[in-house]
C-alpha cells in the first residue's frame, strides 16, 4: 500500500450504452479526488468523436475504450474492431498520444487474422496511439495468442496488459515477441473474484 504511487482506474462495461455516460461521469468525479490517478473511459461509436474528445480533454483521462455490446454487429461475440473501434478514435487517440484499451472478439481473439491485421495496420497508421491489448488480447486461450502475437511484432506502440491471465505462457510470448517494456501489471478487480480462472482447453 505505502508503495503504490497512482493506478489507472476504469468502470466494468455497462448493460447499455446509455448508462455509459453516468459510468463514466462516476469515474471522473472519483478521479478528481487524486491527481495521481488516471482513467480510461468507456466509449460506444453512438457517442460521437466530440464527447470523446470532451472526456479527454477533461484532465486526468489517460485513455479509450469501446467494447463489442456497443456496436451493431450480431452477435457481438464475433464483431470484427471495426464495428466498435471506428477510425475516428484512433484518431482521437494519436492526436492526444492517449491508449485505447482493446478487447478483441471472435473465437479465436487475437490469432483472427482480422484482428490482428487490423491492429497491426492501425497502428502503423497512428503511431501516437498507445494501444493496450486487455486480457493479453483476450488471451484466455493462450495458443490463439501465442500465434496472434507473432504478427504484432515490431510494433512500437502495442502493449499487453496481464489482468485476467492465468497461464504464465502469455506472459512469456508477450515478453519474448514484445519486450518486457511491453507488459502491464493489471487485476481485472473485482471482475476476476466473480468470473475465476480461465485455463486453455
Amino acid at each position: 500500500k505505502d508503495r503504490l504511487a497512482g493506478g489507472l482506474y476504469l468502470t466494468p462495461p455497462t448493460e447499455t450504452e446509455a448508462q455509459l455516460y453516468p459510468s463514466n461521469e462516476f469515474l471522473l468525479s472519483e478521479l478528481a479526488k487524486d491527481s495521481g490517478r488516471s482513467g480510461v473511459i468507456m466509449f460506444s461509436p453512438a457517442m460521437g468523436p466530440e464527447r470523446v474528445e470532451e472526456y479527454v480533454r477533461s484532465g486526468q483521462v489517460a485513455g479509450i475504450k469501446p467494447f463489442c455490446t456497443y456496436g451493431t454487429y450480431q452477435p457481438d461475440y464475433e464483431a470484427p474492431l471495426s464495428a466498435f473501434l471506428p477510425e475516428w478514435a484512433w484518431r482521437i487517440a494519436d492526436h492526444y498520444k492517449i491508449l485505447i484499451l482493446i478487447h478483441p472478439m471472435k473465437y479465436k481473439a487475437l490469432n483472427d487474422p482480422d484482428n490482428y491485421g487490423e491492429i497491426a495496420s492501425m497502428c502503423a497508421r497512428y503511431p501516437d496511439a498507445r494501444v493496450m491489448l486487455d486480457h493479453g488480447g483476450r488471451g484466455f486461450n493462450m495458443f490463439n495468442t501465442i500465434k496472434g502475437l507473432k504478427h504484432l511484432k515490431g510494433l512500437d506502440n502495442i502493449y499487453v496488459d496481464t489482468s485476467c491471465i492465468c497461464e504464465s505462457n502469455v506472459s512469456l510470448e508477450v515478453i519474448d515477441a514484445l519486450g518486457l517494456e511491453k507488459i502491464v501489471f493489471g487485476l481485472d478487480y473485482p471482475l476476476a473474484l466473480v468470473r475465476g480462472k480461465a485455463v486453455t482447453v
